[in-house]
């Protein structure tokens, strides 16, 4: 009860409520109280010592145990599809040289229990009409009372016991268990879907419920982020994103000491006056790459100050810089004047 700011009094009234079992309400011989679910098993996948250090990349799947799925294979759920693609990408974490971690909780049909979920299939297999998203949790809660009886906010302990601060991968997209982790102070890098693939053909029923009633999140379509990252505004809100993080020093492999910004600012301003007092400095780095009639034709096809158009110039060289790593010798750009290029000249035109 003191773990989750209640009186014991509360907790034991909650308990009742939702479980149907008044001796829980005795506060003699009843210290502890036992869900349909209990326990739970880390399984680590590389060196665990790594994991508390910051560098590290860390994959994690909290998963919930679901009998008829993770051992008897049933299609009418994700889980034993999402817990293997899990447990795939957390053995390629730890052969990238980071950790994989899979917490396998006792929590078994939401810790409502396996007869009790069973119970739930069967009816939904054989109601009128058949599974359908929109009747999902009906039958969970004309059976059990309750849509889920997991509770989630105690789940990251195990979490922050291992002194996990940072989780790359969260291979999840609940809700429930994203809010439980970040509020546990842990912080969220990405949440990863389950492909479509993987996902048996009468399970969608399912996910499109959950969807549905905000107790997933859908992953964002690759669509809406190509068009949202082919704005040369975007490389602004993440540099200012980036920036951000680092004033707060919370970025992971670098300290920024803005006390050195007007030691830089000046070698350049005495080097340009030194090398080129009349201020023609040729075209060189990145810009060459763009060169000299694409750049002009560029800023007089912007229709704002001076300011302005160097401000673009510099968020056209640095998405040229992020964007130039590892194109390779067989990477080529057919530009609208009809030429091929390729390597950097050629991600610099794209």
């Amino acid at each position: 009860a003191g773990r989750v700011v209640f009186t014991e009094e509360q907790r034991r009234h909650a308990l009742d409520k939702y479980s149907n079992n008044p001796d829980v309400k005795k506060e003699n011989g009843n210290g502890v109280f036992i869900p349909a679910g209990g326990g739970f098993t880390c399984y680590i996948f590389g060196d665990a010592e790594k994991i508390r250090d910051p560098k590290t990349e860390i994959c994690v799947r909290v998963h919930d145990a679901c009998n008829g799925s993770d051992v008897f294979g049933t299609d009418i759920c994700t889980c034993r599809p999402y817990l293997m693609f899990a447990m795939q990408a957390a053995v390629e974490c730890a052969q990238r040289g980071g950790v994989g971690i899979i917490v396998y909780f006792r929590k078994e049909g939401r810790s409502l229990g396996e007869v009790v979920k069973y119970r739930v299939y069967n009816a939904r297999k054989n109601q009128e009409g058949g599974d359908t998203s929109a009747k999902y949790f009906y039958q969970t809660e004309s059976i059990a009372g309750i849509r889920d009886a997991r509770f989630q906010t105690m789940m990251p302990d195990v979490l922050n016991w291992l002194g996990i601060s940072r989780i790359d991968w969260l291979m999840s997209m609940s809700n429930e268990k994203y809010d439980a982790i970040t509020e546990a102070g842990i912080q969220v890098m990405q949440r990863v879907a389950l492909p479509d693939s993987f996902v048996p053909r009468h399970a969608f029923v399912e996910m499109h419920a959950k969807i549905a009633s905000g107790y997933h999140t859908d992953a964002m379509e690759a669509e809406d982020v190509i068009q949202e990252s082919r704005h040369l505004k975007q490389i602004r809100v993440q540099c200012q994103r980036v920036f951000d993080l680092a004033v707060e020093d919370k970025l992971t492999h670098f300290k920024m000491d803005l006390s050195k910004l007007p030691v830089a600012i000046n070698h350049t301003v005495e080097t340009i006056n030194k090398s080129y007092p009349e201020l023609n400095i040729p075209y060189h780095s990145r810009f060459r790459h763009f060169g000299d009639g694409r750049v002009k034709a560029l800023m007089d096809s912007w229709h704002c100050d001076q300011t302005e158009k160097v401000r673009r110039l510099l968020d056209l060289a640095t998405i040229s810089v992020l964007v130039d790593a590892g194109a390779g010798p067989n990477w080529e750009y057919r530009a609208g004047d009809g030429q091929t290029y390729n390597r950097s000249e050629g991600l610099a035109i794209a």
